[in-house]
């Protein structure tokens, strides 16, 4: 968010971000210090450090702007000024994770911080400034201010000449057919982002979400027009379909790769990773690519444009990692995205389980056919892909399958179902869920008697409410760090304006607020504090004792409530030293110990000696 190492064109100077030292003096002992919230909590002062390397000279760049902290700094062609992201400190520091919506532009000054300049719009949250390679323009990403903390964003163009911006990508509300581009779903452009071809073509290359798959694009800089990268991806013309109907269920699949005009390099039959871009260079790009039967390997494209002008890239492998017996386990697993167009076309589902040769009665958790463990994303405005997970690829070794649940509001399918969850939170994503989990239930294919649920953050929320819906049907759960009362939340987190925005109340970065009791009565309402007397699950939660996020005490409220009703078994896992994500060394092992632990104790069928 704030950090870079940037070196100028001619390597003489460099620019990183550091931590200001503020000065000490009785009169300020225990002032309270503004951080930047959930993984900042030691940050607050970012300024940029400019160094000479022949003389060694280091200078703080000093733009007399107190109310803005600067991050992600790049040098324009000719290393006389920089550009750079800054972040409004006032009237409060809002926290920044995961959040693309705050109060932030791209700037540019002299390399002295003299002659500031505005160059995003200031009704817009900009951010991941790039030079284009022959130096006459800046791109960046910039998202509506306020609302949903990452919802579709645009591509700016800045030109250095004329000082004019213009939108090489605008937002897409929706796609303009089912499986088309729904815009640009990305946290941070690739530090190194532009592909060059022989006849002088420029193209800006990213990972984006796409429905419930992270692809490849290029976006040509002249023309804005968005290409599909991606091995297996669907190209505009391509006759040949990439989704199956069968029984009422869309199967989201590749394409065959034999005969198809768009180019698609994988083999008939493959199914459809994910890929990250890490580094673009002339023709050359680096990217990983992952699946959740695949550990992340990295491959090399080389970029060539055919008769129809359209960029292709020729893969290669050039990293696998060395897995051992782990490659084996990976044999178990098959994975599908399923759609469910007749409720929502927003709503799918990442179905990760074990593949066919699995003896299920030889697994941990034994029986006829595998359980369910339903697992909505946090967010709520994220998205699964389909990435490898070592949560996930374990609990199908036990014998689980997993249902990762990309409900209506999640990322990858256009500006508009993001929206569409705003005010409906506690109610839309609930019930897209639910009836994904009955959905796959009536397939025959797992044990409708052991259905289990999981999530954590807004997942956990999502859980939460579950448990006190539908309190006969999931026989176990796990819960980490959840959001329980936004009303109470909005009291305590760092992110104030996410209780009011997901409600579809009004919130001014300007000016912080407390809500009004009519407020608190509608989140009140909208939360699973509102049917916690009904949970009859057993359930586990799982807690960090320094997530300033969701704090902990929205957990141990429900905790302490529900054990109050005697109605289940609550279990509390309290990880000290960790925030929101719970991924310190020892929360990752002793949390998944307890997690599979936990849904092992509820519905393992026992063997008999």
């Amino acid at each position: 968010t704030f950090g870079a190492l940037e070196w100028s064109a001619d390597e003489k100077l460099l620019v990183y971000v550091a931590e200001r030292k503020v000065e000490e003096s009785k009169a300020k002992d225990f002032d309270y210090t503004q951080t930047w919230g959930e993984t900042f909590g030691k940050k607050s002062h970012p300024n940029l450090v400019l160094v000479t390397v022949d003389s060694g000279d280091i200078q703080f760049v000093n733009h007399g702007a107190n109310n803005w902290a600067p991050g992600q700094p790049i040098f324009s062609a000719n290393g006389e000024q920089l550009y750079f992201t800054a972040y409004e400190t006032t009237p409060r520091r809002y926290g920044i994770r995961a959040c693309q919506n705050r109060p932030a532009g791209i700037f540019r000054s002299r390399l002295n911080g003299s002659a500031l300049e505005r160059i995003s719009d200031e009704d817009t949250s900009a951010r991941s400034p790039r030079l284009t390679p022959d130096g006459s323009a800046v791109v960046f990403l910039a998202n509506e201010l306020g609302g949903a903390h990452a919802a579709c964003a645009a591509l700016v163009k800045f030109t250095v000449e004329t000082g004019k911006t213009e939108k090489l990508v605008p937002i897409v509300d929706e796609p303009k057919e089912a499986a088309g581009f729904p815009g640009l779903f990305v946290e941070n452009l690739p530090r190194r982002c532009w592909l060059s071809t022989a006849s002088g073509q420029t193209y800006l290359v990213t990972h984006t979400s796409w429905r419930s798959r992270r692809v490849l694009v290029a976006v040509h800089l002249a023309s804005g027009q968005v290409h599909n990268l991606t091995p297996g991806a669907r190209q505009d013309g391509c006759d040949e379909s990439c989704a199956n109907v069968e029984d009422g269920w869309v199967l989201v699949e590749a394409a065959d790769a034999i005969g198809c005009s768009c180019g698609i390099s994988e083999p008939q039959g493959a199914s459809e990773p994910s890929w990250t871009a890490l580094d673009a260079f002339r023709g050359l790009l680096v990217a990983s690519r992952t699946a959740p039967d695949l550990v992340n390997d990295l491959q090399l494209g080389v970029l060539s444009v055919g008769d129809d002008e359209r960029p292709a890239l020729a893969w290669s492998k050039i990293h696998q990692p060395a897995l051992g017996k782990a490659a084996k386990l990976l044999e178990t697993i098959d994975y599908s995205v399923v759609a469910f167009p007749e409720r929502h076309a927003a709503l799918e589902v990442v179905l990760v389980q074990p593949a066919k040769q699995v003896v299920q009665k030889a697994t941990a958790v034994g029986g006829r056919k595998p359980p369910l463990i339903v697992y909505p994303h946090g967010g709520p405005h994220a998205a699964y892909a389909t990435d490898y997970s070592p949560y996930v690829s374990a609990l199908v070794s036990l014998g689980f399958a997993v249902s990762l649940v990309n409900y209506t509001g999640s990322t990858g399918f256009g500006n508009k179902a993001v929206k569409d969850l705003i005010g409906r939170i506690g109610e839309l994503e609930i019930e897209d869920t639910h009836y994904t989990a009955l959905r796959l239930n009536e397939r025959g294919v797992f044990d409708t008697e052991r259905t289990c649920l999981t999530g954590g953050s807004h997942g956990g929320f999502t859980s939460a409410h579950l448990l006190g819906r539908y309190p006969e049907y999931y026989r176990a759960c796990v819960m980490r760090n959840p959001v329980i009362n936004v009303g109470a939340m909005a009291a305590a987190t760092d992110i104030p304006d996410w209780c009011f925005a997901e409600a579809g109340l009004a919130y001014d970065f300007a000016k912080p607020t407390s809500m009004t009791p009519e407020e608190y009565a509608k989140v009140y309402a909208m939360s699973p504090v509102s049917v916690i007397s009904h949970v009859r699950t057993p359930t586990l939660m799982m807690l960090g004792d320094n997530d300033q996020r969701v704090p902990h005490s929205e957990g141990l409220s429900w905790v302490h409530t529900v054990r109050g009703h005697g109605k289940a078994k609550v279990g509390c896992k309290m990880y000290p030293d960790n925030g929101h994500s719970l991924d310190g060394v020892e929360a990752e092992v002793a949390g998944f110990e307890a997690l599979a632990g936990w849904f092992l104790e509820h519905v393992a069928c026992r063997r008999a000696n």
